[in-house]
């Protein structure tokens, strides 16, 4: 195996802001998650929040949980 071949990716993840239908205001969400999966649940991205983690990290929906490291 080579060096690329073992090489693991980081990729930013974001906080984001989401809009609450139970409160009606938008809310910033706890989770961090990439810019595609922030996209997919409507959100607003906090661009000042990026921050790279390991790919491996990352949940089949996009979703890291940087408090739990």
């Amino acid at each position: 195996m080579n060096q690329a071949e073992t090489f693991v990716s980081d990729v930013p993840v974001y906080q984001f802001k989401f809009y609450s239908v139970r409160t009606g205001d938008m809310i910033l969400s706890d989770r961090y998650a990439t810019l595609d999966a922030i996209q997919l649940v409507n959100g607003v991205p906090v661009l000042q929040t990026r921050q790279l983690v390991p790919q491996a990290e990352i949940d089949a929906n996009g979703f890291h949980d940087l408090e739990s490291h």
